[in-house]
């Protein structure tokens, strides 16, 4: 039996494929047998009948068991008093001490839910392990781990929410309950997440309107409600300027977005940090040409027993989603006794009531405060 090997190097860095050539071949049966470190060993008969005879020999990845995979550390947080989490752990994967030579790679897929929810943020882990720390060795097991952290906030409401993890290796799945966090309507604020997904390059403003001395239902159950008696109207919006109440002088909390992923969020406490009785409204603006698309808005409060979602929705007429007017009314909201006593909102494409309308005046930032 004539026997030959020849070899090759190849790095992290190669992508494409490698080829070895043996000279004079007599005409016969032979056979190959190619290793690569971290893939499955083919072997093939073959037969050289011609001059030139060329093979392709395609290796198969030597795939990770999922039962070698487990968590460790594994935690959710509430961002602040946001409707929102992130979660965090350890993967640890014990390759079997036989196997450890040829293990160098794992093709998987990780994601992070909570239940009933929609969505999904990706914790996919590196997949050469070489990136990994390598953590132990035995006589039995070589252990590496790997730490994740969501890049992007999950979302949460009000009550129980269970966090869910979902590994994925080789079309098997494993899932585990991450932990459950309960998140109660905050005491002192109401809370407007905007969401505005790839469009910093746009100009819009979320804007709220409070009406100090306009009382719960008061409209419809005083008959001498005006204009007057309703009291001044005072616009608050994203502005490096006017970030105050000026009746208490109360910072209105503002996190705006910074990339295209980011929310803006308007926590409103205008009265010693609680949300002060009255009237609010809420609207969005483009302020540009109407070309802000997939908008949506997520309230939460005291008195609320679950977060409002509104939208999404498009200024942008003919895309997907319902059209809205320019500027679009979005909560009408009254609050009695620092909670929320009435949150009616208003339908993508429709305005307030000419009811309301007559007391609220037209949406526009044409005045900050006072008039």
């Amino acid at each position: 039996m004539l026997t030959d090997n020849k070899s090759f190097t190849i790095t992290s860095a190669d992508n494409g494929s490698k080829s070895v050539e043996f000279t004079n071949v007599v005409y016969d049966s032979y056979s190959y047998d190619v290793e690569i470190m971290g893939f499955i060993p083919a072997d093939q008969a073959f037969l050289v009948s011609s001059e030139t005879e060329t093979l392709d020999v395609k290796l198969t990845p030597n795939y990770v068991d999922i039962d070698w995979l487990s968590f460790d550390n594994m935690s959710i947080s509430q961002v602040g008093t946001s409707p929102y989490a992130t979660a965090s752990g350890t993967l640890v994967l014990n390759v079997p001490y036989d196997l450890k030579d040829n293990v160098t790679q794992i093709i998987s897929l990780m994601q992070v839910k909570r239940i009933t929810g929609n969505t999904i943020v990706d914790v996919t882990p590196p997949v050469d392990l070489s990136i990994w720390t390598k953590t132990a060795e035995s006589t039995d097991n070589v252990t590496y781990t790997t730490e994740f952290l969501t890049a992007s906030y999950l979302p949460l409401i009000h009550g129980s929410n269970e966090l869910q993890i979902v590994l994925t290796v080789n079309d098997e799945s494993k899932i585990l309950t991450m932990g459950k966090l309960v998140m109660m309507p905050a005491l002192t604020q109401i809370l407007c997440v905007c969401h505005f997904p790839g469009l910093m390059d746009l100009i819009w403003t979320c804007t709220h309107i409070i009406f100090r001395n306009w009382t719960y239902n008061e409209e419809t159950t005083n008959g001498s409600f005006d204009n007057t008696s309703r009291g001044p109207r005072y616009w608050v919006y994203s502005n490096a300027a006017n970030k105050k109440y000026s009746v208490t002088g109360d910072t209105i909390q503002f996190i705006d977005g910074t990339s295209p992923s980011d929310n803006e969020t308007q926590i409103w406490a205008t009265h010693g940090q609680k949300v002060g009785n009255g009237t609010y409204l809420f609207y969005v603006e483009d302020v540009t040409d109407p070309d802000v698309q997939n908008f949506q808005l997520v309230l939460s409060g005291p008195g609320l027993s679950d977060n409002i979602t509104y939208g999404p929705y498009d200024f942008k007429p003919g895309l997907d989603n319902s059209t809205a007017l320019n500027p679009q009314a979005v909560f009408f909201i009254q609050v009695e006794n620092n909670s929320i006593v009435r949150s009616d909102n208003v339908s993508v494409g429709d305005n307030l009531s000419s009811t309301l309308m007559q007391w609220t005046g037209d949406l526009q930032n044409s005045s900050v405060f006072g008039k």
